[in-house]
């Protein structure tokens, strides 16, 4: 959990419900975003964004790699991602 790349400019929140809406909007008007080229408008860093945490893709390409006693809690903290890109999206 706390080593995982939450999409926050703070290091790991120390619980799930500090990943919100003013913090992962934070992180995307940010100029520069480490492993992200610089987006055209703030809408398509929030798509990029939510394709890299597509639940589908999420699964397949990240969690594996999380320890396992750890997987519930950092798939749920990413649905909770996904949730508050698509409500900054829908703005």
């Amino acid at each position: 959990w706390f080593s995982f790349p939450w999409p926050i400019l703070s290091m790991s929140p120390p619980e799930p419900h500090k990943l919100t809406l003013p913090r992962i909007t934070a992180y995307v008007k940010a100029p520069y975003t480490m492993g992200m080229a610089p987006p055209e408008t703030e809408r398509e860093r929030i798509k990029e964004l939510l394709r890299r945490w597509h639940p589908d893709r999420f699964e397949v390409k990240f969690l594996g790699r999380v320890r396992e006693d750890e997987r519930g809690l950092v798939r749920e903290s990413a649905g909770v991602v996904v949730r508050l890109l698509n409500e900054l999206l829908g703005r």
